[in-house]
């Protein structure tokens, strides 16, 4: 991601109310909106739900290996 696109994302969330500057902290900004009201999940939650999404993800690729070591 170069600067534009960064800034214009950026901008999109501030302008959006999205995020908000953190007083005191250069380069620092918050996520102001209600996660739970929005989309039904906190952040905990969603975090959660990835982590068991990568777990399936890696049992299967690993369920689905060839084992090559028996043909030899």
């Amino acid at each position: 991601m170069n600067y534009e696109k960064l800034s214009r994302a950026l901008r999109y969330y501030y302008d959006g109310d999205m995020i908000s500057k953190v007083h005191g902290r250069r380069f620092v900004y918050k996520f102001v909106c209600d996660l739970k009201q929005l989309i039904g999940y906190d952040a905990k939650d969603l975090a959660r739900l990835v982590m068991e999404c990568d777990m399936e993800a890696e049992s299967r690729d690993k369920s689905s290996e060839w084992d090559f070591s028996a043909t030899i």
